[in-house]
């Protein structure tokens, strides 16, 4: 009978693709995750500051992208692609919001 594991790679303890290998996937990662995504939304409601908010955004983004669109395990190419986007959707976003705040508030 063949190893399970012939087919020459590895999978982390994080890491399975549902091959029947007999191990089930560690949830810890994603946990930890969570704690911390839940940690940062506790400081952002607490804190009113918009440095805190603005931070806590970012750090919040990342996390989501890292552990739960799983781009931890996608290309470099791939995750400054999905990095970059993102950047850029912001920034015209805040771009849209600006000057719609100027139309508004004429001191703007």
């Amino acid at each position: 009978m063949a190893d399970a594991h012939a087919h020459g790679h590895d999978h982390g303890p994080d890491h399975s693709h549902g091959g029947g290998h007999g191990h089930a996937p560690s949830y810890r990662g994603y946990w930890i995750a969570w704690f911390i995504l839940l940690i940062l939304t506790v400081v952002m409601i607490k804190i009113h500051n918009r440095n805190v908010l603005l931070a806590g955004i970012g750090i919040k983004s990342c996390i989501i992208g890292w552990w739960f669109m799983h781009l931890k395990h996608e290309a470099r190419a791939l995750v400054w692609t999905v990095v970059l986007g993102g950047l850029g959707f912001v920034l015209f976003l805040f771009y849209l919001m600006y000057f719609e705040a100027a139309k508004a508030i004429p001191s703007v």
